[in-house]
């Protein structure tokens, strides 16, 4: 799944080829909820983008078979869940798992915490800003290829993460390298 940040992305043109390379595209957003606070929505649509409150998404994953991933839950950042991961925890199906950690500081920690804590699966992801970094952190999911079993089995927790923590001095590297990206395409 491409999960852009408040955009959906699903083009015509993607969806054909990876149809042609035998690939599952699953639409989806990291959307901003309640003051920009990142939530993935897997199966969504062009309405994801309306988004903007725990209710509206609350409602919407009624009407749709979509799954809610909670994305790096317990950065230090402003658009990280935090209590608000607990307090909506019925909402979500899973909480990332993500690659950016090392031996050292590990911001995963918590999140493996609560989803042991609220009976949640983790899956891993690579959060890929920047595609060098693909495949440090990725999840096999057992399941057949069809959106149905693919969000059953994550739901049933038939994950395994495959991840290895960052090399030293390899986290400042990523993440002033997303920082220039940023900013350039922000136009600063």
């Amino acid at each position: 799944a491409f999960t852009c940040h408040y955009f959906f992305f699903f083009p015509k043109k993607i969806q054909e080829y990876a149809a042609k390379k035998n690939i599952l595209l699953i639409p989806g957003i990291e959307q901003g909820i309640e003051k920009k606070k990142h939530v993935i929505i897997l199966n969504a649509d062009k309405e994801c983008e309306k988004i903007h409150t725990f209710k509206k998404l609350k409602e919407y994953k009624s009407k749709n078979n979509c799954l809610i991933i909670a994305p790096h839950p317990f950065f230090r950042t402003y658009h990280c869940l935090k209590k608000k991961l607990i307090h909506n925890i019925g909402l979500f199906d899973a909480i990332e798992f993500s690659f950016f950690y090392s031996e050292k500081v590990n911001w995963n920690k918590k999140a493996i915490e609560t989803a042991e804590k609220y009976q949640k699966p983790l899956i891993g992801t690579s959060d890929v800003h920047l595609l060098e970094y693909l495949d440090i952190t990725y999840s096999i999911i057992e399941a057949e290829k069809n959106i149905p079993s693919i969000f059953q089995a994550i739901r049933e927790n038939r994950i395994t993460i495959k991840t290895e923590p960052l090399k030293k001095g390899e986290m400042s590297k990523i993440f002033l390298k997303m920082s220039k990206n940023h900013l350039q395409r922000i136009g600063k």
